[in-house]
């Protein structure tokens, strides 16, 4: 691992485990750090220096163009979605967009029966893909840069999740759209985020569902973290929402420093990041992660378990859905 990243999670602190509905989370602290500043995608598109838009008006499914017209640079996380235009999306990557630049940004789509424009760019939708559906985009994208070098996902992959999260939760959609869910969920998600807000100095969290570890989010800039936090509870909720009734495991805050340390254990990768930076991938025992560091300063952190081992009976992989659907269905 990176003496960067390293130094950093050498710093961590967790602070007092909190459980409510089935989901725990262990607030992250790293106290006295020089991060970058930088504006959160609500931010950069509430003033109006961000513009996210199709690459061209035919579209382009995996793709968009994302022109940033402040000073600042502008962080868009890894799950984030986007609504509007021919269809929404969600990031493949966590990207740190420099001011003043054009980049073209790899997403996935997240609405199957659309595409049409609904308008010209994109808005906030103010929510993040679930964490189960997270960890298997991760994989499939680390899986792209180590083959070819290129940001793509899974897309079939993101349906048949979308699919299952709908199936699940109980919840539908006429066009496939994953924000139908969670807006159907709404009631419930805000009670999650009632239970657990944001603390002062906060910057990251690991979360939990029905005691096992679900995921850990650090974005060391507090006033971005403190504006993603919301969101990134989002990511959580929903999947313990659609996993149902777990055992009576409660979560400790060992688990927390038994993540850092198989972190420490993974094995790293380094590839150039389409926006600032360098986007650093990680894989090890039943876990994978991410990492982006520009200027020597770690911007933002995603590690997921990936085995029921660590994380319980998480929703089933994309090729076990398929598996069911050719051969059981």
């Amino acid at each position: 691992m990176n003496g960067i990243l390293k130094a950093y999670l050498d710093n961590v602190e967790f602070g007092e485990m909190k459980v409510f509905g089935g989901m725990g989370v262990l607030p992250v602290f790293r106290k006295g750090y020089d991060a970058l500043d930088h504006l959160t995608l609500k931010e950069a598109l509430d003033q109006g220096t961000l513009v996210i838009g199709e690459v061209s008006h035919a579209g382009s499914v995996p793709e968009l163009k994302a022109t940033n017209r402040g000073s600042l640079s502008v962080l868009v996380l890894d799950g984030e979605e986007l609504v509007g235009a021919k269809q929404n999306r969600v990031l493949n990557t966590t990207i740190l967009i420099m001011g003043g630049s054009e980049v073209v940004v790899p997403v996935s789509c997240t609405e199957h029966g659309r595409w049409v424009h609904q308008s010209e760019h994109f808005g906030d939708s103010g929510i993040m893909m679930a964490s189960f559906l997270r960890s298997e985009k991760n994989r499939s994208v680390s899986e792209s840069l180590y083959s070819n070098r290129s940001y793509r996902s899974d897309q079939s992959m993101v349906w048949d999740g979308i699919a299952e999260m709908h199936r699940a939760g109980r919840t539908s959609s006429s066009t496939g759209a994953m924000r139908d869910a969670y807006e159907q969920k709404s009631a419930e998600i805000s009670e999650y985020v009632a239970a657990f807000p944001c603390l002062e100095s906060q910057c990251g969290m690991l979360a939990f569902i029905h005691g096992h570890v679900a995921g850990l989010d650090v974005v060391p800039c507090l006033p971005a973290y403190r504006s993603l936090h919301r969101k990134l509870l989002t990511s959580y909720a929903m999947e313990t929402q659609i996993r149902g009734k777990g055992g009576d495991r409660h979560p400790t805050s060992e688990q927390g420093t038994a993540l850092l340390k198989k972190i420490s254990s993974c094995s790293e990768s380094k590839f150039p990041s389409v926006g600032e930076g360098d986007d650093f991938r990680y894989a090890g025992l039943n876990i994978v992660g991410t990492a982006l560091i520009s200027k020597e300063k770690v911007v933002h952190l995603a590690f997921f378990p990936t085995k029921s081992e660590e994380s319980g009976e998480r929703m089933s992989s994309a090729s076990r859905r398929r598996y069911h659907r050719e051969h059981i269905d």
